[in-house]
């Protein structure tokens, strides 16, 4: 990920005809793009909403157990998806830990848009806000 993030932060400096030595944080702020690892957020952010509310096929629903279906009592994350542990650190990084992982960091009033693109919008405005 770190060879994308330099290969990027080349880029914008490059589009902005900033110095090679320039800060980016101020350029990804002028110009309102993610960093590679806020972009990964907001996919993983989209791809879980999709999830939740069912817009992906069935194969790809059978691996993502709602915390209800797990426990029978309310609990505060009855609403999410329940997280998996797992043996190894590779495991932690694929989309069935990171998903549930990223889907439990998002604000409810996010989670509740009533559209995708609604959910995008807002997701993306918070990653941005909180990152930089």
């Amino acid at each position: 990920m770190t060879k994308i993030s330099i290969l990027q932060k080349k880029a914008i400096r490059y589009l902005h005809k900033a110095y090679n030595n320039h800060p980016t944080t101020t350029i990804f702020k002028n110009s309102e793009t993610l960093r590679i690892n806020e972009l990964y957020q907001l996919e993983v952010g989209k791809f879980m909403y999709d999830v939740i509310n069912k817009l992906i096929p069935p194969a790809i629903l059978l691996m993502f157990t709602p915390t209800s279906d797990i426990h029978e009592h309310n609990t505060r994350h009855q609403s999410g998806i329940h997280i998996v542990p797992h043996r190894t650190k590779v495991a932690y990084k694929t989309i069935l830990h990171q998903g549930p992982n990223n889907w439990s960091g998002i604000r409810e009033s996010i989670k509740n848009s009533k559209t995708k693109k609604i959910f995008s919008f807002h997701l993306k405005k918070c990653i941005f806000e909180t990152n930089i």
